[in-house]
């Protein structure tokens, strides 16, 4: 008897495991990539992406008032919004201070259910936000 009630611990504490993987889920936000572009001057800001299948990867550039930037992305999922918010903040970079900064970054959303999303991308420019609404639609 002693075996089945440890089976049946077992099973109940998989499914548990189970129940709160499918509430989670996994990572939406894949990866995500940035570089200064090269040459300095100013890119006109823009966000749009691409989607295969169920995943989109995020294209993007913008400016910011010097080169000392570092970028952070953060994404919160709300029903069917998204958004996608790059930081862009200050970094005690020596050389970059003389010079107006241009970014580009590259992030993908991954694994995303069939249906209709509204994706907001958001350039948070130390707290100066510019945003880019899309209708993103994923296996319709």
């Amino acid at each position: 008897m002693k075996n089945g009630t440890n089976a049946l611990g077992a099973l109940g504490l998989l499914l548990l495991m189970s129940a709160c993987d499918t509430l989670t889920g996994p990572d939406t936000l894949g990866s995500f990539t940035w570089s200064e572009i090269e040459g300095g001057g100013s890119v006109e800001a823009f966000a749009d992406f691409a989607a295969f299948g169920r995943d989109v990867l995020v294209l993007g550039e913008f400016n910011t008032p010097t080169a000392c930037f570092r970028l952070t992305p953060h994404l919160t999922e709300s029903s069917t919004r998204l958004t996608l918010r790059i930081e862009a903040r200050t970094t005690q970079t020596p050389n970059c201070a003389d010079r107006v900064g241009a970014f580009r970054y590259e992030a993908t959303l991954n694994g995303l259910d069939n249906g209709t999303y509204a994706l907001v991308i958001v350039h948070d420019i130390q707290g100066s936000l510019s945003e880019f609404e899309h209708t993103l639609n994923i296996g319709t």
